[in-house]
């Protein structure tokens, strides 16, 4: 008969039943269920919180001491893990090594300390979990598992548990299932607590390419359970909160060293170089690894006396401890007594770091680099292979991993025959794990100038069906020299004639990795295609740089000639276009209304296909806001194509084809602005800027107009009229009244008839000679609408009631009208 366990977690029965059924009977890696008689009550004891409080300290202060200073704020990211707090969601923070995730959760640790709520953060490289999460729990000296402990002694407050390193627990082949096993029960358990409505939070730390390629990660992380944690991504520093680390120095730097120095863990190591005095030329990460680690045996042996003999003798136990046992830390067993003082200055220049009875590096990144720094003597003295070091498939762990990728990157800088035959060695062997050999052909797709050999190899490859797809988006896909290699051998050009299989689709792809940095190889692999049919103009349109601004002028002018065949992009980047590149904002204006055209009728035709109906209104104002960088060529492209496709003669009551060039325009009641009136505004803008620079080439373009009968000329006119210096105000208004029909424009701008007239008047009336300023009162006063005669034969035609009475006040009031728009406003 089989026995039935109880836990007694908690004094509510109906608790304890939710996190025993989630907990423990379903949790694999639990040596044994516990009876219930022979577990006590979890409750709260005084004794939880000083252990907690001592492993805050203990996880702060193994951080901590490293970090850059000032502390870098990442605004963005906690702003998010707040949020997701907040709401009790579970957090996974995650990032390559060296970007700074440790970093956050240290801050996240001091921020939840100093806000009162209950947290417990671990470092799951230095406490691995083994057995269960009880056991791993009561190693700590807590009651229970980390989970469980921390929830009793948190009662009713909110409490989050912080586990950092997961990727850690997988460096090494021995035990890493339990270990994660044991993770995923600590989950479970706050999934449990948090179902029976406590609010408690996990958040795990692992580094991007382990949560995208380990298979234990991903499945843990990745799998069903993915929609519950809230993923929050550690990247790369942006060039303001660099300068604002490096201050002055920072305009001293090359874009190369800016980018190196973007990953924290690199600009952590720039700085004490600099605050050391030591020389820096270094054009790579490894490079300035390798400065780093000669300044820090330079201020070693001037300010502590200990000799590089003395560093590499004291860490050779460390490094053979840990290369052999697939761990980042030793027992301090490992040292001899008399190493005690060697230790204390390595920890405190910045080397290692000691928790407890354990010795680690401060970063893994220094003990990946001098593995691979001791390997290379050998390999270059034909001693030593890399493959016979990297050992069997069961050695292969992803701890091993990281240390290969120094060696290689060492070979790639140093001696490039000899990466040549590792790469080759390690790719072909049959014994080698395929992440091992993901790794190389990652390397090898960092090369910026493979030789000769490597790119003939790497191309052989790519034809065998067991490698292409590994070579194409490993290799090539993203890299700009292994596309100029690709198309300098006709491979790309070849898929691209092959329209209808996958080689075309797999070229386009390739093209469209490297669009913002080949742009000018690209376009010109793509235009012979243009005109080829099908489906090409679709294809190529979506293999160009997706922001206009980023484009070549090969591209963009590839661009233009696809909206000249109906193919365009939708929605146009105008805000980044506009800001960095105003004249190319106005040629793509431009470009859409050359496709347009008028019919027999004069109605406006578009292409079939064109997106280009309205504009979103922030964008119109860049644009309008940025013409002033090009005027006259804004005007030059602008105008000729805007009087082309409003040159009709207009219907004098209602003129229906020119709705789409008037000011207020409504779509199922929201107001818009029709692309081809926002055009009109810009070309209007860039005549008002010319005004002031260029005023007697404006004048005599606005002379072509003025016998135009096209409202959107007239338009045009009375808008830049309106602006003239005093000095030119009798221009203007002798225009006004060369044609009393100017005055208003009833058939297009409806709600509007009177604007431009007034204001042309109101600011041009003050100083125009004294001669048309009495014979413009006059045309006022005795003014007469031009549909007054149409009015007068039109409507008696219906049967309407007029009586003299209704005549009477129509007439007052309509003199009424002209009085207040005008008389007022020229005397007022």
């Amino acid at each position: 008969m089989q026995q039935q366990y109880m836990v007694n977690i908690g004094s509510d029965i109906k608790s304890t039943q939710i996190i025993t059924k989630n907990v423990i009977l379903l949790t694999p890696s639990s040596d044994q269920l516990i009876p219930a008689e022979a577990h006590p009550p979890l409750t709260f004891s005084p004794q939880t919180a000083s252990v907690v409080t001592e492993l805050q300290e203990q996880f702060l202060d193994s951080i901590g001491s490293n970090l850059i200073r000032p502390e870098i704020t990442r605004s963005k990211i906690f702003s998010r893990i707040e949020d997701a707090i907040e709401k009790g969601q579970d957090i996974l923070v995650h990032g390559p090594s060296g970007y700074g995730k440790s970093a956050v959760l240290h801050k996240l640790t001091q921020d939840l300390r100093e806000n009162g709520i209950p947290c417990l953060p671990l470092r799951l490289d230095r406490r691995i979990p083994d057995k269960s999460a009880r056991q791993y729990g009561m190693e700590m000296d807590l009651q229970n598992s980390p989970a469980l402990a921390l929830s009793a002694m948190a009662g009713d407050e909110k409490a989050v548990l912080i586990l950092d390193q997961l990727d850690a627990i997988r460096w090494t082949a021995a035990h890493s299932s339990r270990a994660m096993d044991i993770c995923k029960e600590m989950l479970r358990q706050v999934r449990a607590l948090r179902e029976q409505g406590k609010d408690r939070i996990l958040v795990f730390a692992c580094r991007t390419f382990d949560l995208e390629n380990d298979p234990e990660i991903r499945a843990f992380l990745g799998g069903p359970e993915k929609e519950k944690f809230v993923k929050i991504a550690v990247e790369a520093l942006a060039e303001e909160e660099i300068r604002g680390i490096i201050g002055p120095d920072f305009e001293n730097l090359s874009r190369q060293h800016r980018h190196i120095l973007a990953i924290p863990l690199h600009l952590s190591m720039w700085l004490r170089i600099r605050e050391d005095g030591g020389q820096m030329p270094f054009q790579t990460a490894t490079q300035l690894m390798r400065c780093f680690l000669e300044n820090l045996r330079r201020t070693l042996e001037e300010k502590a006396s200990v000799s590089v003999k003395e560093m590499n003798a004291f860490l050779k136990p460390l490094l053979d401890h840990m290369e052999t046992r697939g761990e980042v830390s030793a027992p301090v067993g490992r040292l001899e007594n008399s190493s005690t003082i060697l230790l204390d200055k390595l920890i405190s220049f910045g080397l290692l770091q000691r928790d407890r009875q354990r010795i680690s590096f401060c970063h893994q990144r220094y003990l990946d680099y001098l593995i691979a720094e001791r390997l290379l003597p050998h390999i270059y003295e034909g001693n030593g292979k890399v493959l016979t070091w990297l050992g069997s498939r069961e050695q292969q762990s992803l701890f091993r991993r990281e240390q290969l990728r120094q060696v290689l990157t060492l070979l790639t800088e140093e001696s490039a025959p000899d990466f040549f035959s590792a790469a080759q060695n390690l790719l072909e062997s049959p014994h080698v794990r395929f992440h091992m050999k993901h790794l190389v052909l990652e390397i090898l797709g960092q090369l910026d100038a493979p030789s000769e050999e490597i790119r003939h190899y790497c191309l052989d490859l790519s034809e065998k069906d067991e490698w292409q797809g590994h070579m194409l988006e490993t290799v090539f896909s993203g890299h700009a020299p292994w596309v100029r290699i690709l198309l300098a051998s006709g491979s790309i050009q070849r898929w691209l004639s092959l329209s209808q299989g996958e080689e075309a689709f797999k070229a386009l792809s390739l093209l469209r990795s490297v669009t913002d940095t080949l742009p000018d190889q690209v376009a010109e692999t793509l235009c012979p295609f243009l005109h080829k049919g099908e489906d090409w103009p679709r294809r190529i349109l979506n293999t160009l740089c997706w922001d206009e601004a980023n484009d070549s002028d090969a591209m963009f002018a590839l661009r233009l000639d696809l909206i000249r065949c109906g193919h365009m992009k939708s929605p146009v980047c105008w805000d980044s276009l506009g800001s960095k590149s105003p004249l190319r904002a106005v040629r793509l204006v431009k470009t859409i209304l050359s496709t347009w055209r008028l019919d027999a009728k004069g109605r406006l035709i578009r292409k079939e296909n064109d997106d280009f109906k309205n504009w979103y209104r922030p964008y119109l104002q860049i644009l309008k806001k940025t013409i002033a960088q090009c005027p006259e060529q804004g005007w030059n492209l602008l105008f000729p194509e805007i009087v082309r496709l409003t040159d009709i003669h207009p219907n004098p009551h209602y003129e229906a084809r020119l709705s789409m060039w008037e000011k207020d325009r409504s779509y199922y009641g929201r107001p818009q602005t029709d692309f081809a009136r926002g055009s009109l505004e810009i070309l209007i803008q860039a005549g008002k800027i010319l005004l002031d620079k260029q005023a007697e080439f404006l004048l005599e373009e606005l002379s072509s107009l003025e016998k135009s009968t096209s409202p959107v000329a007239q338009e045009i006119l009375m808008s830049l009229y309106a602006d003239l210096p005093p000095h030119r105000a009798d221009t203007g208004i002798r225009w006004l009244l060369s044609n009393s029909g100017r005055f208003w424009l009833d058939f297009y701008a409806k709600k509007s008839r009177w604007g431009a007239g007034i204001r042309l008047i109101r600011k041009l009336s003050p100083h125009c000679s004294q001669g048309l300023f009495h014979e413009l009162e006059e045309s006022l006063i005795h003014y007469h609408s031009p549909q007054e005669k149409f009015n007068a034969e039109y409507y008696p035609k219906f049967p309407i009631n007029y009586t003299p009475t209704n005549v009477i006040q129509s007439a007052k009031i309509g003199c009424m009208a002209l009085r207040l728009k005008f008389l007022f406003v020229v005397f007022g």
